[in-house]
């Protein structure tokens, strides 16, 4: 796939806001990716953005800007509601990590499978249709680092994440402006949960600085509940409140 120069220097321009420089392979692949979501974007709905130019800040600049407290780890990870792939392809293609891209909607996991094929990544990465308290029964406490971008509440994202962590392993919750009911509830769940939060960071992302933080949780001890609980509890009866 022939990339122009425009989306060359779109690409290059947000990797040297976020002060991360990558090989030629890296920044083919992570262009390959984006223009394969709008391309795909025209017969499923995986992204609101339809210009390549909206995809680099708001999908790959977004993605990218948790890379540092990524790679705190080099282990398995799992991307929890992965939409059209976000964050987990180009945190996956910058780290060379191995992981899995996970969203309740088949058909958006199946489409981000399709840009695995494409990339020829499927040996790294596997895209799986079912929610994460399907995904404990198979894979519990695999993962050294779990990542969610925008997925429902603060706390509810610390509960889908937990029992997929390793003992010491890291929650990588990617939020907008959070409110202080909803940071007082999710520490209130850190608590059951066994988490503790060991950063939080706030920035602004592209040339339009739009507000972001990260928030950074480790495992540190069992939880105090029985998890996971029942498909569907963690959104309807949030813990914390």
């Amino acid at each position: 796939m022939k990339h122009t120069s425009k989306e060359r220097a779109a690409v290059d321009a947000a990797l040297l806001r976020l002060k991360l420089d990558f090989d030629e392979e890296t920044r083919e692949k992570l262009i390959t990716n984006l223009k394969l979501l709008i391309e795909k974007n025209n017969v499923l709905n995986l992204t609101r953005i339809d210009s390549f130019e909206g995809a680099v800040v708001l999908h790959m600049e977004d993605s990218l800007s948790i890379y540092p407290e990524f790679m705190h780890s080099s282990g398995e990870f799992c991307d929890i509601g992965t939409g059209g792939g976000f964050p987990g392809l180009p945190l996956a293609i910058a780290s060379y990590r191995h992981g899995i891209l996970l969203d309740s909607v088949k058909k958006k996991a199946l489409a981000v499978q399709e840009f695995i094929d494409e990339l020829g990544m499927n040996q790294q990465v596997q895209a799986y249709g079912m929610r994460s308290e399907e995904l404990c029964s198979t894979c519990p406490a695999k993962f050294e680092t779990v990542v969610a971008r925008a997925v429902d509440k603060l706390s509810v994202v610390e509960e889908y994440a937990t029992p997929l962590l390793t003992s010491g392993g890291h929650l990588i919750a990617m939020r907008g402006t959070e409110s202080l009911e909803d940071e007082q509830a999710a520490q209130n769940a850190s608590d059951q949960l066994g988490l503790q939060m060991i950063e939080k960071r706030t920035f602004s992302l592209g040339p339009d600085e739009v507000a972001r933080s990260v928030y950074v949780y480790e495992k540190v001890a069992s939880p105090l509940i029985k998890l996971p609980r029942r498909p569907g509890m963690a959104h309807k009866k949030p813990l914390g409140y």
